[in-house]
């Protein structure tokens, strides 16, 4: 078993040791070397200097985020089948609605026409129901009086005749001339019908010829009949003995004997469909009028088949709408005027179930771009819309760009530590030679004052976020020694019910001067100066705005912020010295210091 030289252990142990001695006492020993040196413990050598002048304060918010277009579109296909022509390749630039992919779209038309036979079918279906819904109301054809109308509310009737109507109204008779008076009648004259029984003379028209001969006169000529009608006077009935007379172009003819008077003509009264008889609206014996509405049928069948058709011939409608705008998936236009960044199909691919999905091609609009940063709950209250910012990018080195502020998010992101967050979208008009995916650098103008008192941000002391003191060098660069003890002493009587948590208002080195307060004695006014209360505006992290307590040209002194750092240091390495091994400073010193270096 190898031995262990422990000795050996010790002695690098205690080289170590002893050179983070020497370097803490050195610390140290400065330290408390320039503790001695001005009052409140802080050498006057340590206070920096600077005049009250005029200036530009601009106050910004920076942030970073990655560039992107204004608009970007993936195009994916809805339709499935070969593509057969794309005619733009990648970087191409493209208008809206300008082609980018026909697919073959033979199976959709033969769809779409399918579809417009199945509607031709329903309408004509739909056409025949609504045809035989109408014949569920009889109306009479004819006018004159009804006969064997037996028709009951509720009975069933079918298709067939449910009655006559018989037109008394108008008389008709046939009356036998001899053939040669027959030769000189012309259907439409105008005829005298007498009856010597009534002793009655009625004017009518001949309304046919019949061309059989019927008998033989005296003389052995032909004799043949016409067909008299003559409106119904109300006298005379059927089988009433009358003859006539007629008037043609040759001058009178008169009958070769007499004629009888036959009924008036009969029209039957049909059922066109099958149904319940629901009303009737007449009764046997009436006299009707041609038009007239004699019953109503109902019929379920009929009524169901009219829905079903309308239903069917919609559905169809719906189909052929439907196929109508599937069709357009089949021709793939440009969404946007833009350039072409991805093709990934061409002509001759094709698409199925697995590659329906697959984005085919990138369009974006490039001429515009965006970004979006995330803003801390804290300043995005600062942020408008319509706000300019300077962009910057790390592979566009000396190059800048303006971006105005177009979307700020309503809902905060909570992250893991607690804090939330905003997205705020910028966007770029003129991005020059930016591409999509870079890297950059927002900075956005959030207030803005020209011509204004400033100072370094550093030099505020006591800050409550409008008001704060500061240190103005004497006029004559000395200070009665006693009255500035008195304001050493009550600077710092302030200084410790200030909170410790107070930083200057719109600082964007509060984290500087919150240090400088803690070491202690910071907020005394160093010898050959005075304090004085301010009105501050906003800073830019580097200088405030002094809206009111000093003047052009006063001077200010201040610890600057890498000082106030080097003296945070000396008062934690001075904090140690309690715990310092044997041969340190003494432990008094190192209490002192981590104490914050009051002055005693």
């Amino acid at each position: 078993m190898a031995k262990l030289n422990v000795k050996g252990l010790f002695t690098k142990k205690r080289v170590i040791i002893g050179i983070i001695l020497v370097v803490v006492i050195a610390l140290v020993v400065t330290f408390f070397a320039n503790m001695g040196k001005g009052k409140g413990g802080i050498a006057v050598a340590a206070y920096s200097e600077a005049t009250v002048a005029r200036g530009d304060i601009t106050k910004t918010i920076e942030a970073s985020g990655t560039i992107e277009p204004l608009d970007r579109y993936e195009i994916t296909s809805l339709a499935k089948g070969e593509i057969l022509s794309s005619p733009f390749e990648e970087g191409d630039m493209v208008n809206e609605g300008d082609l980018l992919y026909q697919i073959d779209d033979e199976d959709a038309q033969l769809n779409i026409e399918k579809t417009q036979n199945s509607i031709e079918r329903a309408q004509i279906s739909q056409s025949n129901t609504n045809r035989d819904i109408s014949r569920l109301t009889i109306y009479a054809n004819a006018t004159g009086t009804l006969s064997g109308f037996n028709l009951k509310e509720g009975q069933q009737v079918g298709v067939g005749e449910v009655a006559k109507i018989t037109n008394t109204g108008e008389l008709k008779v046939k009356i036998p001339f001899t053939s040669v008076d027959f030769d000189k009648i012309s259907v439409g004259d105008s005829a005298n019908v007498t009856s010597a029984l009534y002793m009655t003379s009625l004017s009518g028209s001949v309304t046919h010829k019949y061309d059989s001969s019927v008998s033989s006169g005296s003389d052995g000529s032909a004799v043949k009949n016409i067909e008299v009608t003559i409106p119904n006077p109300g006298a005379l009935t059927a089988g009433t003995t009358v003859g006539a007379g007629v008037s043609t172009s040759q001058g009178m003819v008169y009958s070769s004997g007499s004629g009888t008077i036959e009924d008036g003509t009969q029209t039957s009264l049909m059922a066109e469909v099958s149904g319940t008889v629901q009303t009737l609206y007449v009764k046997d014996g009436d006299y009707v009028t041609n038009g007239q509405i004699i019953a109503k049928l109902k019929s379920d069948s009929l009524t169901n088949s009219q829905r079903e058709n309308s239903l069917s011939l919609r559905d169809s409608q719906l189909s052929l709408e439907s196929n109508r705008k599937q069709l357009e998936d089949y021709r793939i236009t440009s969404p946007i005027s833009g350039t072409i960044i991805t093709k990934n199909s061409k002509a001759g691919d094709k698409i199925d179930n697995s590659t329906a999905s697959k984005v085919m091609m990138v369009v974006a609009d490039m001429s515009k771009m965006k970004f979006t940063i995330s803003v801390d709950e804290l300043d995005v209250g600062d942020i408008a819309l319509g706000q300019t910012a300077v962009v910057d990018a790390d592979a566009l080195p000396n190059q800048i760009f303006a971006a105005t502020v177009t979307s700020i998010a309503g809902e905060g992101t909570i992250a893991g530590d607690g804090v939330t967050t905003y997205s705020v979208e910028l966007t770029i008009d003129e991005p020059g030679e930016l591409k999509s995916g870079m890297n950059v650098n927002a900075n956005i103008v959030v207030a803005q004052v020209s011509n204004v008192l400033t100072i370094p941000e550093d030099a505020l002391m006591s800050s409550n976020g409008s008001t704060a003191r500061v240190a103005v060098k004497s006029a004559d660069g000395t200070k009665d020694r006693k009255s500035g003890s008195e304001e050493n002493k009550k600077t710092n009587d302030e200084s410790k019910e200030q909170p410790k948590s107070a930083v200057p208002a719109n600082s964007g080195n509060s984290s500087a001067n919150a240090g400088g307060k803690a070491a202690g004695g910071r907020n005394a006014a160093p010898e050959g100066s005075e304090m004085k209360e301010v009105e501050i505006g906003i800073s830019d992290g580097t200088n405030v705005e002094i809206k009111s307590g000093l003047t052009e040209g006063e001077t200010v002194m201040y610890i600057p912020s890498t000082a106030n750092s080097s003296n945070n240091m000396f008062m934690m390495m001075g904090g140690m010295g309690g715990g310092m091994p044997a041969g340190g400073p003494p432990s008094g010193g190192g209490r002192s210091g981590g104490n914050g270096g009051g002055s005693r």
